[in-house]
């Protein structure tokens, strides 16, 4: 009587460690799945434009691949192209080899190489921003960066290290090691 009943604990210890076992693994390939980091949907040959309360068009973004990912409902997008109608019928172009873009579109991360620049009635671009890793809050209208910035105007060339951008003051802080150079127009 004593072995059938060490027999049955014994089988009911191996029945729980096995239950414990394959809720471990279980909860480590759960574990695993979310932090895979996999889109749950991705679109290819994006063009999204946004309009005001009157249809005027506010904005165009393009972008060759937009993946979206569920954990943290963000965004990636591959080379990015941004037009920007703030005044006007000319727009403001941001071009980046890729962004970020958080759940919310609260925060957009413009990485790689970022080119702005804004063309006058001509079709000829008037200013130029050549940069790199740029954080953009889109609520608040502003953006920075710590990276080597070169802004090139009609009459002027300006190199600098990191800047600030308020767009609605139209406002650009220049951060550090700025160095400018006139161009004279005859």
């Amino acid at each position: 009587m004593i072995s059938w009943f060490v027999s049955f604990v014994f089988i009911v210890f191996a029945w729980l460690s096995f239950l414990l076992v394959k809720t471990v693994e279980d909860n480590l390939v759960e574990n695993e799945r979310k932090s895979s980091r996999e889109p749950d949907y991705y679109l290819e040959s994006m063009l999204r434009t946004t309009t005001d309360s009157e249809g005027a068009v506010k904005n165009i973004l393009r972008s060759r691949l937009v993946e979206h990912y569920p954990e943290d409902d963000s965004m990636e997008l591959d080379k990015p192209h941004f037009e920007i109608y703030n005044d006007g019928p000319i727009p403001w172009h941001v071009v980046s080899e890729r962004a970020w873009v958080s759940s919310g579109t609260e925060v957009v991360l413009l990485q790689g190489q970022v080119d702005v620049w804004k063309k006058d009635e001509l079709g000829k671009r008037l200013y130029e921003i050549f940069t790199s890793e740029v954080k953009v809050l889109p609520k608040d209208k502003f953006a920075e960066t710590d990276m080597p910035a070169k802004i090139i105007g009609p009459s002027s060339e300006t190199n600098s290290v990191g800047m600030k951008v308020r767009f609605l003051e139209g406002r650009l802080h220049l951060m550090d090691r700025v160095r400018t150079v006139y161009e004279k127009k005859d």
